[in-house]
């Protein structure tokens, strides 16, 4: 292997192992009922009328996306918010674009629609929340 293909194989390799989507999948399983976190966090999804994800973050689109397989069936919705052109291929959760690093228009009213939805949240419901870096510029409310 020459010096050009090991820098791209050390490269590809520094990429996988931060990729959010893999480090989802890698840490987060289900067998059945049973959603299982890095193998020591166990929780039982039917104990829960309800599951959510919401977040904010460069990087939460493609751990959403990673969440919505392992959820499947389990999950209800949800609502996150990325930087502009960072969209993913999500089916049942909502995807907001905002500013970053500069909020804007679309940060406030992201940031809003994404508070709203938990408004009827009771004690018999999940949420999963993902927050990456990016995050508390995509996610500003006002006071």
């Amino acid at each position: 292997m020459n010096l050009r293909e090991t820098a791209d194989h050390i490269l590809h390799a520094a990429l996988k192992a931060v990729d959010p989507y893999i480090l989802i999948k890698e840490q987060v399983m289900r067998s059945g009922n049973i959603l299982s976190f890095a193998g020591d966090i166990q929780i039982d999804l039917s104990q829960y009328e309800r599951v959510f994800v919401c977040g904010a973050g460069k990087g939460t689109a493609p751990m959403t996306r990673a969440m919505e397989e392992v959820l499947d069936d389990h999950l209800n919705g949800g609502n996150i918010i990325v930087k502009y052109d960072h969209l993913d291929s999500l089916k049942k959760i909502k995807i907001f674009e905002a500013g970053h690093p500069v909020p804007d228009e679309n940060t406030l009213m992201a940031t809003q629609k994404l508070l709203d939805s938990l408004d009827n949240l009771t004690e018999n419901d999940c949420v999963f929340v993902l927050l990456t870096g990016g995050g508390s510029a995509l996610m500003e409310n006002l006071p």
